[in-house]
């Protein structure tokens, strides 16, 4: 798979590894959140996230430790963002209804 930049030039997949591991931190928090029902903390959440290959002083404890303030926030602004779209998408593609019947 190869993806472009904006000037045509390729960019390896491999190369986006290194952009905001945040989001993998994140993204690993969630899962952790959502199988059981508590949030992590940062040395299991470091665990986790090692198993899945992410490894490197982006991912030590300490630095885990500072992200782990923000995600509550963050989970709330993003399914608030959810829900607030959800209707509008849900409405655009619904089609009639059958209990409606014949008119």
């Amino acid at each position: 798979m190869r993806l472009h930049r904006t000037w045509g030039r390729g960019r390896q997949p491999a190369t986006l590894r290194r952009y905001l591991p945040e989001f993998r931190v994140y993204a690993a928090w969630q899962h952790i959140l959502e199988e059981q029902g508590q949030a992590a903390a940062a040395e299991e959440l470091a665990m986790v996230l090692a198993e899945r290959g992410n490894i490197g002083p982006a991912y030590a404890v300490a630095k885990l430790y500072l992200l782990l303030d923000d995600f509550p926030r963050r989970r709330e602004a993003l399914a608030g963002d959810w829900a607030d779209s959800t209707p509008g998408i849900v409405a655009s593609h619904s089609g009639p209804s059958e209990a409606s019947g014949p008119t």
